[in-house]
């Protein structure tokens, strides 16, 4: 399993939280590209962790994060032929403009996103947790029937099952094996 893991606890002591940000922010662009990610007015704390399982690419990100915007124009080449899977674990809801469609992903719930779309999503909490699933799209498309439907809108579905993916995917990633990205 490849693994990217970086954290601003990793980053030299002394820097404002503006420059722990912007430093944070430096790294997690060249690492992802196509999505700005913003921070609150409360002192920056950003972790990211992301492993590579197959054609899966599974993630997380938290810390005093409350805003990500992306355009189509800046998507990577990578996002071609992907769609993901958002799980807001943060304990408030999350607004979403996607794909055109506005709506608001509660607390624990997931959305079907496309890099490939424009995007903003922002919460009104300064602490905020993401999961990430990156998934072919045709895989997608074969197991759920007019999935591009479902892009930009909250899913309903047994929370038991998206409760199990999430514990299952934050203990994979919390796994001793980690490459380091540049900050610990």
């Amino acid at each position: 399993m490849a693994r990217i893991v970086f954290s601003s606890d990793g980053l030299p002591p002394g820097l404002c939280s503006a420059a722990r940000y912007a430093v944070w922010r430096g790294i997690f662009h060249d690492t992802f590209g196509g999505v700005d990610v913003g921070a609150s007015d409360a002192p920056f704390e950003g972790h990211a962790s992301f492993g590579v399982f197959g054609n899966v690419v599974m993630g997380s990100l938290r810390g005093t994060l409350n805003r990500s915007r992306q355009t189509a124009r800046a998507a990577p080449a990578a996002a071609e032929n992907r769609l993901g899977l958002m799980v807001n674990l943060s304990g408030a809801p999350i607004h979403s403009v996607h794909c055109g469609r506005e709506a608001s992903l509660a607390a624990h719930g997931a959305m079907l996103v496309s890099r490939k779309a424009d995007g903003v999503m922002e919460s009104k909490q300064d602490y905020n947790s993401w999961l990430l699933f990156d998934l072919p799209e045709a895989a997608l498309a074969r197991a759920v029937p007019g999935v591009h439907d479902l892009l930009g809108l909250p899913l309903k579905g047994s929370s038991a099952a998206l409760g199990m993916l999430t514990r299952y995917a934050g203990f994979i990633l919390a796994a001793d094996d980690q490459t380091d990205a540049g900050v610990n």
